[in-house]
C-alpha cells in the first residue's frame, strides 16, 4: 500500500520466488509504475490498483505492506490507515511496517541526528512524525494488530511484523466499556456490568462492529 512508482515491489518481485503483488497507490504512482515494473521484467505478475487506503485497501492477500508511510502522517491518520488493512486482512495474513525507529533518548551520534532531521523534516512537510518502537506498537495496538516480529534492517530502519488480533481480551472489554457508555445504565438493550463479571446483549451491528 502506498507502493509509490513501484522500486520496492519491483525488487521483491525479481526474487525467483513466483510472488504475485498488487501495487496500490493514488493514480499519478500507479500510473508512473507501469514503466518500472515492465523494465524490472515483473508487470505480468504485478497488478496496478488505484486508490487511497484512508478509503478501500484491496483484500484477499497473504502479506500487506506500508514503506515509510505512517511517518508521513499524525497518529490519528496513521491508525486509520492500519485499521483499513485490518479489516480485509484474513486471520493469517501479516502487515510488514518498514519506518525509521526513533530512540527514546536522542543523543549526538550521527543516528540520531538523521532520525532528529527526518522527524523535523516529517512534521514540516506532511504533519506526520518519526517514532520510537514503543510509539509504532501503541499505533498497531490501536488498530486491533498484534506485532509479531520485529526485523532489524540497516540503522535505524526495522520491520514491524503485526498480525490482526481481532478478538483480545483487551479489545472486548474496551468495546464493552465503550457500550455501556454510550447505552448508559438503564438502557434497555440489557447491559450489565460490575467489578468482576460483564454481561451483554448485543445487537448485530454491535457484534459486527467487534469483530471487524
Amino acid at each position: 500500500m502506498g507502493g509509490g512508482y513501484g522500486e520496492l515491489i519491483a525488487s521483491i518481485l525479481c526474487e525467483p520466488t513466483g510472488l504475485r503483488g498488487i501495487l496500490f497507490d493514488l493514480a499519478h504512482a500507479t500510473a508512473a509504475a507501469c514503466s518500472r515494473l515492465a523494465a524490472a521484467g515483473v508487470e505480468e505478475r504485478c497488478a496496478l490498483v488505484t486508490g487511497s487506503f484512508f478509503d478501500t485497501i484491496p483484500g484477499a492477500a497473504d502479506a500487506y505492506l506500508l514503506k515509510s508511510v505512517l511517518h508521513d502522517w499524525d497518529d490519528d491518520q496513521a491508525v486509520t490507515i492500519l485499521d483499513n488493512c485490518r479489516r480485509v486482512m484474513e486471520p493469517n495474513a501479516k502487515l510488514f511496517v518498514i519506518e525509521r525507529i526513533a530512540p527514546q533518548h536522542f543523543c549526538d551520534s550521527p543516528r540520531d541526528q538523521r532520525v532528529a532531521r527526518s522527524d523535523l523534516n516529517m512534521l514540516v512537510g506532511t504533519g506526520g512524525r518519526e517514532r520510537t518502537e514503543a510509539q509504532y506498537r501503541e499505533l498497531l495496538g490501536a488498530a486491533r494488530l498484534r506485532v509479531t516480529r520485529l526485523l532489524p534492517l540497516g540503522d535505524p530502519y526495522c520491520v514491524i511484523e503485526s498480525r490482526p488480533d481481532k478478538c483480545s481480551v483487551a479489545s472486548i472489554l474496551n468495546f464493552v466499556s465503550g457500550f455501556h457508555s454510550r447505552a448508559g445504565p438503564h438502557s434497555s438493550r440489557g447491559t450489565t456490568m460490575n467489578s468482576r463479571t460483564v454481561i451483554v446483549e448485543l445487537r448485530n451491528d454491535d457484534l459486527e462492529s467487534l469483530l471487524r
